[in-house]
C-alpha cells in the first residue's frame, strides 16, 4: 500500500487531472512511476503490470472468444442459457419431496438458487466482460468464457465448464432431497446463436 501510494503522488499532475474517476485507472497511469520500484525491489516487473497494455507482446489484440460475440449474440444467449437453467431447477424441485426451503429467481440477468442448507448460488451475467459468473457455495466464485463452436462456457483457469459443473455439484443437492430425477444441465447448454 505504502508503495502504491508513492507511486501515485509521484504521477504529474497533468496525468492525475486528466485521470480523475477511478482509483484504478489513477493507478495505471503511474505503473511507469511504480515498475522502477519494483524492479528495484524484486527484481523483475510483476506480470499483473504488463497486462495493463492494450495488446499482447506479438502486437495482437487480447481479446476472450466470449468478447467477440456481438452483444445482441451475447444477450441472446445468457439469456436463454439461464432461463434454460432457471427452469432445470424448477422442475427438479417440483419433483422433489421437500423443497419449501428452496427457491429460485430470475430478474436482470441475475439468476439466484436458494437452496437451504446447501447454499445459495448465484449465476449472473457480465455483459462488459461477455462472460458468466458464478459464485457456489461448493466451489467458489468463477468466471465463465463462452466458445460458439462448443457452445459451452468454460473457466479458463481449471478448464471447467459451467453446465458439467452445476451437474455435478447440484447432483449431490437432489440426492440428498431423495429426488431421483435426471440433473444433467449440459441439456441447458446453447449450442448455436439462432436458439437451439
Amino acid at each position: 500500500y505504502l508503495l502504491s501510494r508513492r507511486a501515485l503522488t509521484s504521477c504529474s499532475p497533468s496525468t492525475a487531472v486528466n485521470q480523475i474517476g477511478t482509483k484504478s485507472i489513477r493507478y495505471a497511469c503511474c505503473v511507469q512511476a511504480l515498475s522502477p520500484l519494483i524492479r528495484y525491489s524484486i527484481g523483475v516487473v510483476p506480470s499483473s503490470i504488463r497486462l495493463l497494455a492494450s495488446s499482447t507482446e506479438s502486437g495482437g489484440s487480447a481479446k476472450s472468444p466470449a468478447a467477440e460475440l456481438s452483444l445482441g449474440d451475447f444477450e441472446h444467449v445468457t439469456d436463454e442459457v439461464l432461463e434454460r437453467i432457471a427452469d432445470k431447477v424448477d422442475d427438479l424441485l417440483s419433483k422433489s419431496a421437500d423443497s419449501s426451503d428452496y427457491d429460485v429467481t430470475l430478474a436482470s440477468g441475475v439468476l439466484t438458487l436458494s437452496l437451504g442448507e446447501h447454499g445459495t448460488y448465484v449465476i449472473n451475467k457480465q455483459t462488459p466482460n461477455r462472460q458468466i459468473w458464478l459464485s457456489s457455495p461448493t466451489s467458489g466464485p468463477k468466471r465463465f468464457d463462452y466458445s460458439a463452436d462448443s457452445g459451452e462456457w468454460t473457466y479458463s483457469h481449471d478448464g471447467s465448464k459451467l453446465h458439467q459443473l452445476l451437474t455435478k455439484e447440484l447432483s449431490d443437492v437432489f440426492q440428498q432431497l431423495n429426488s431421483e430425477t435426471n440433473t444433467d444441465f449440459t441439456d441447458c447448454a446453447v449450442y448455436k446463436l439462432d436458439g437451439s
